[in-house]
């Protein structure tokens, strides 16, 4: 959580209006920048809501974004003693990955598996996988979680009746992790999260490009004037390779220039040589002895047997 100091809560006010009804929500700028790649960019950043101060989020769902800024305020999760819903566990969970808060996300990931442990019953409605799935990318942790809530926790009876309903990405993932539970390949038939939830988990650091001073100086002149061009070559490069100004580039540089790979021993084995011909070299080939001169002319046998005349 993110230190309520003075220059968080002096740093002035944002407004935000959230849903299709723009219900309106004010936070505190500098804590929505510190904690939300997304923010910091649209506050920040040259959009217009850097000079406006104010933030229209229609697409999102006020009681999620209200969770949010209770987290944001009080660093704790779902404010209720009871644990959460799964749809309320889940929008917030949306939420949090849409505007790049890894440690909301975090937390809500937690409290599922708690939620979970508390009866091992996981009756998650097609609805919420659904969107779910069109909001997470393909094996991302979060698709496993509730993939593994439903396929320890869901009853027989609930999965059968809304079979149909389920996402179709959903219903292959669900399938092969029940395969796997035939073929005892689960500790214990413990789901995974149970045993360990720290793959589940994502990472915290900042976003941040390397920094140009942070790579190793190098100039055109070391990677030849007419390119632009970085190679990273792989360690068990053993060159040397010779760049554009003809001097050797030692492997243990951090940038090579983009030059073809020298052939292989094999291929220069098979390699062919074919020496260029000049264009009049190529007019004054003899095709057939009979046919054509040494200059290339036709013979007077050669042009009576074809009709042409030179």
């Amino acid at each position: 959580m993110t230190p309520l100091t003075r220059a968080i809560l002096t740093g002035g006010i944002c407004n935000l209006s959230v849903g299709a009804d723009a219900v309106p929500f004010d936070a505190h700028i500098e804590l929505l920048c510190a904690n939300s790649a997304f923010f910091d960019n649209a506050l920040n950043g040259r959009f217009v809501e850097a000079s406006t101060r104010m933030i229209p989020l229609p697409d999102d769902d006020p009681d999620a974004f209200a969770e949010f800024l209770a987290w944001l305020y009080t660093g704790r999760v779902f404010q209720s003693t009871t644990l959460p819903s799964w749809s309320e566990a889940i929008y917030l969970w949306i939420l949090a990955d849409k505007y790049e808060v890894p440690a909301l996300c975090n937390a809500v990931v937690s409290k599922m598996a708690e939620k979970f442990a508390q009866g091992r019953v996981g009756n998650i409605a097609p609805d919420l996988v659904e969107n779910l799935y069109e909001r997470s990318m393909q094996g991302s942790a979060i698709r496993r979680l509730v993939v593994e809530i439903c396929a320890w926790g869901i009853s027989v009876e609930v999965f059968e009746s809304q079979l149909s309903q389920f996402h179709s990405e959903f219903i292959e993932d669900f399938a092969l992790v029940q395969m796997k539970r035939v073929r005892n390949y689960y500790l214990n038939d413990k789901a995974p999260f149970e045993v360990s939830l720290k793959q589940y988990l994502v990472s915290t650091e900042p976003r941040m490009r390397k920094k140009e001073q942070d790579q190793p100086a190098t100039t055109k002149k070391d990677i030849g004037e007419n390119s632009n061009s970085r190679v990273e070559y792989p360690p068990e490069f053993n060159g040397p390779y010779i760049d554009r100004d003809d001097r050797f580039i030692n492997k243990d540089s951090y940038y090579y220039p983009d030059l073809p790979k020298p052939a292989t021993e094999t291929q220069l084995a098979i390699r062919k040589i074919i020496r260029p011909r000049s264009r009049s070299s190529r007019t004054s080939t003899i095709h057939t002895p009979d046919s054509r001169s040494l200059s290339g002319s036709r013979t007077p046998e050669a042009a009576s047997k074809t009709g042409l005349k030179d």
